[in-house]
């Protein structure tokens, strides 16, 4: 459901499958998503989102959960960005490819991020973040060491949906 429970329930016991939905809110919690430090291949994550800017502001604090628990991430640096596209899955793959190549260049993790405008073919918008303290940051992986393979959006009247594959980096194989 979108406006009701959460697509996952988790007891805490174990997390679920790398393909099962995840509400968008409850990337907070990180202890849902799986460190992929056995990541072979490929891992799809879901984000469902109520319009396409809160959906690429979530999928951006989706992506960088991925690689640390994010609740110890200030806000200490701010990028901005201008990017264009061939639609919208190619978009929000730039907007993802972007902020993972700037955050392994600048050895930053991103934890907040807000799109400013949004269009057909563009997007302009900021995140927030640090550098990357080994004392501070649980990590669970270098954000180097994966990439985005695929991303599909899809629109509807009530929600945004948002499926992104990621996998190993190609320096990792």
């Amino acid at each position: 459901m979108v406006g009701g429970a959460p697509l996952v329930q988790n007891s805490g016991m174990e997390p679920p499958s790398p393909l099962t939905p995840v509400r968008a809110r409850e990337r907070r919690d990180t202890d849902h998503v799986s460190p992929l430090a056995g990541l072979d291949s490929e891992m799809g994550v879901a984000v469902i989102a109520p319009g396409r800017s809160r959906l690429y502001e979530e999928a951006g604090a989706l992506t960088f959960s991925l690689f640390a628990n994010l609740e110890s991430v200030r806000p200490l640096v701010e990028r901005h960005v201008e990017l264009t596209g061939d639609g919208a899955g190619p978009l929000l793959a730039s907007w993802i490819h972007h902020w993972m190549a700037l955050s392994h260049r600048e050895r930053i993790l991103f934890a907040r991020f807000r799109v400013e405008t949004i269009g057909e073919h563009q997007v302009t918008g900021s995140a927030w973040g640090e550098e990357i303290d080994s004392e501070r940051h649980r990590l669970h992986r270098d954000p180097g060491s994966m990439r985005l393979r695929k991303a599909h959006l899809i629109e509807a009247k009530d929600a945004c949906r948002a499926f992104l594959v990621f996998g190993k980096s190609e320096r990792d194989h």
